[in-house]
């Protein structure tokens, strides 16, 4: 078995269950599955009410014999409306529970457990991205963040392990470890005091302060002539006076700051010398980003706005890489998710919440002013016949209309907005 079935019904059993797929039955024993991944996708309306597409994916022997290695795929889906009953549910349960033991007994005998990107024993926990092994004794906290299942080290901000919820036995790796590690948050590192939660990610940019060509020649001239008078008094050489003039001007072209902006899971920080300013998320407002990457390239600039409801505002541009853009994308998300959910609620209440300066979203459309003062036009969902997000510009073609819509990405709640839409389907 090779490939991955997709069932058209099943049954579950006291200790297994039948699997019904294309005219063939399959029978499986709890014993029989080796690996498990869970995939739920939850698809929301405007009003909030949401249905919920669960997947689940089991790794199997491929015969009745426990000795066979062969090994395939087989996946169980159910599909859940706010008031179906979870068919699905009391044997995802009972699957894991019995993967847990047989998992838990394995290590008790010495052995190696494994899932996707990780291997662990009783003496090693074994990373498989990094490479890096450590005594599970050493993890020091592990916890979700956004459907991640993060492993810490004792003393260090980031994580040193990232693994998907969805990934094969990342819910059995976090029952595991709880024989190591105390999974329940302990107490806010120092650092954030405020109750932010752990550091994730963090940006740091310099910048330097360039003289204006005036002032740099007034200082030139007051220290040559200042020199002139030293060198008259000390008879020190010409060169050595023109050498000294150049570095001593020189010296406040090197002059710059630095703005470091820290992620945390429950807001941001930005510090810049002695400034600092804490928003958390819960009370953003606003959020824009502006990405700058030109063709080919892996590097690149995004600047980003943050404005709670006090007005009080975070504005930074960040460096990144190919490396360091997922890390800039989760600020991104993270945000925009806050704002999202804020907008949806707007939108529950009064049927209508502002989304850029000429789009409002309503509950089955859009509205769309396209002059301040001009007349507003209320257009459906089903009128939008196809869209294209491309070159920092969302553009939206109307049935009916000459001109497109187009709307650029850089605007305030632009990708709030869009995720907002995203839940609803309407834009991917």
């Amino acid at each position: 078995m090779s490939s991955i079935a997709h069932n058209e019904s099943f049954q579950t059993m006291q200790a297994g269950f039948l699997l019904y797929s294309q005219g063939h039955r399959f029978e499986y024993q709890d014993q029989d599955v080796l690996g498990i991944r869970i995939d739920t996708q939850r698809q929301c309306d405007l009003l909030g009410e949401a249905n919920t597409v669960e997947s689940l994916q089991l790794r199997v022997r491929g015969s009745d014999d426990a000795s066979d290695s062969r090994v395939g795929w087989v996946t169980l889906t159910n599909e859940l409306g706010p008031f179906d009953a979870d068919r699905l549910g009391p044997l995802r349960d009972r699957l894991l529970d019995d993967l847990w033991e047989r998992s838990n007994s394995a290590l008790c005998r010495g052995d190696d457990v494994s899932g996707d990107g990780w291997t662990l024993s009783l003496m090693a926990f074994t990373d498989h991205q990094s490479g890096n092994s450590c005594f599970p004794q050493q993890i020091a906290k592990v916890k979700w963040i956004d459907d991640e299942l993060c492993l810490w080290h004792e003393d260090e901000e980031e994580p040193f392990a990232r693994y998907a919820r969805s990934a094969e036995n990342s819910l059995i790796l976090y029952r595991l470890l709880g024989q190591f590690v105390d999974t329940h948050d302990p107490a806010e590192p120092a650092e954030t005091g405020v109750g932010l939660g752990r550091r994730l990610n963090q940006f740091t940019t310099f910048h330097r302060h360039p003289l204006p060509v005036r002032r740099l020649a007034v200082q030139m001239s007051l220290m040559l002539a200042g020199l002139l008078c030293c060198m008259s008094l000390y008879s020190m050489g010409v060169g050595i006076v023109l050498v000294m003039v150049v570095i001593a001007s020189a010296l406040p072209l090197l002059r710059g700051y630095s703005e470091t902006l820290k992620h945390f899971e429950r807001g941001l920080v930005w510090s810049s010398g002695n400034r600092e300013q804490l928003i958390l998320f819960e009370q953003l407002e606003w959020f824009s980003a502006d990405w700058q990457q030109p063709p080919g390239s892996q590097s690149g600039t995004v600047s980003m706005v943050f404005e709670t409801r006090d007005h009080r505002r975070i504005h930074m541009t960040l460096h990144f890489d190919e490396t360091s853009r997922t890390s800039a994308e989760a600020i991104q998300t993270h945000a925009s998710a806050i704002i999202a959910e804020n907008m949806r609620q707007d939108l529950v209440r009064q049927g209508r919440t502002v989304w850029t300066d000429r789009l409002s979203i309503l509950r089955n459309g859009l509205e769309d002013r396209p002059l301040p003062a001009g007349p507003i036009h209320v257009l459906t969902f089903d009128e939008i016949e196809r869209y294209a997000l491309a070159t920092g510009k969302l553009t939206l073609w109307i049935k009916g209309a000459k001109d497109p819509i187009q709307q650029p990405t850089t605007q305030l709640n632009f990708y709030p907005g869009l995720m907002l839409l995203n839940m609803q389907g309407i834009i991917s």
